[in-house]
């Protein structure tokens, strides 16, 4: 009875702990390094933006990581979920959007208006246009892009 409690209970935390370990990795996900990088405009760090990797080699494409800049304008990429990158060269692009909202009126005749605005020039957001790169190896130093000039352009997004 006592090996039967005791299997019994340690199979219950082998089942947990397997349960518990987080989200299984996808078939065929290649091994993954860690890699952050930050993100400055004119040397002042850019909050919230959102930071992609288009990769060179085909057979990385569906494994293309990303992230969003903290407080510190620095973000630790992540693929599907999972901390860290491939190794490989890839493209960098780099989007902050701001929304502005006005509400005019009350009650059921209130009426909100949103403005939006790019906060990073749109060349680097633009996996064609973009001067940056980053070459990910098995050992990564943190790589500072500098995103060019503090700007707020106006824009309409496009409605599908």
């Amino acid at each position: 009875m006592k090996n039967l409690l005791f299997t019994l209970t340690t199979l219950t935390i082998t089942i947990f702990a397997i349960g518990c370990s987080g989200q299984k990795r996808p078939e065929g996900m290649p091994s993954l390094v860690p890699v952050s990088v930050c993100v400055t405009q004119e040397g002042t760090p850019v909050v919230d933006a959102v930071v992609s990797l288009i990769p060179d080699d085909p057979a990385l494409k569906k494994w293309s990581p990303g992230g969003r800049t903290n407080e510190s304008g620095i973000v630790e990429l992540r693929t599907l979920g999972f901390k860290g990158a491939a190794v490989g060269t890839y493209k960098v692009t780099i989007q902050k959007t701001e929304i502005e909202s006005e509400t005019t009126g009350t009650g059921p005749l209130a009426q909100t208006k949103a403005k939006y605005f790019n906060c990073v020039d749109l060349k680097y957001g633009n996996e064609t246009k973009t001067p940056l790169t980053l070459n990910v190896t098995e050992k990564n130093e943190r790589q500072t892009f500098d995103v060019g000039q503090a700007m707020r352009e106006e824009f309409r997004p496009k409605m599908k």
